[in-house]
């Protein structure tokens, strides 16, 4: 065990001087910073800058904000793809004369309705 400033022989863990518990308060946070610095940059030897490890993590942390609110634009812009294509396979059963699957409304009424349904985002059920 580590034992406090100026040569006591006592161990830190023990004490409950306010100087001993500063230390292990320091002691944890520096391996938390080792932690940090071991995940942003894995294979290599962490660095020790306690600011150059802060930089890094807020270059990360916007890096992959960024890369969420893509990946999220792109489940939108697909999810509505498939709708569309949904969408187009109803109109193009009704125009075909075809029934829509449990609707009664005549090929007009079936069209306003998808039409209606895509453009206020509501769940469709023809």
């Amino acid at each position: 065990m580590t034992s406090c400033n100026r040569g006591r022989t006592e161990s830190c863990g023990t004490s409950s001087s306010k100087a001993c518990r500063e230390k292990l308060r320091r002691d944890r946070l520096n391996d938390k910073f080792m932690e940090l610095a071991s995940i942003l940059e894995p294979g290599r030897p962490p660095k020790t800058d306690k600011p150059a490890i802060l930089m890094d993590v807020v270059c990360m942390v916007t890096q992959l904000r960024s890369e969420a609110h893509k990946l999220k634009f792109y489940l939108l812009f697909y999810a509505e793809k498939i709708e569309l294509r949904d969408v187009k396979q109803r109109l193009k059963a009704s125009c075909s004369g075809r029934p829509i699957a449990g609707s009664r409304a005549t090929s007009t009424c079936c069209i306003v309705a998808v039409a209606f349904c895509v453009f206020a985002r509501h769940d469709c059920r023809l």
